[in-house]
């Protein structure tokens, strides 16, 4: 199914995981292809305590573009 999408499409992770976790994850998942585009962890988040939620910085998908 991967194969078939990422033609098409941008195949992105979003994780509350780790940096090292997420990609020894998508590392067992793509097994040597490459199939998403960018794995968003944790590191790429913003806490704000205040109103007890987590959220992702989609700053990393402008870089290129």
């Amino acid at each position: 199914m991967l194969r078939a999408l990422r033609p098409s499409f941008e195949l992105i992770v979003y994780t509350n995981k780790s940096k090292a976790e997420s990609e020894a994850i998508v590392n067992t998942i793509e097994n040597g292809e490459n199939f998403f585009t960018y794995i968003v962890p944790s590191n790429y988040c913003y806490n704000l305590t205040s109103e007890k939620v987590c959220i992702k910085d989609i700053n990393i998908f402008f870089g290129n573009r």
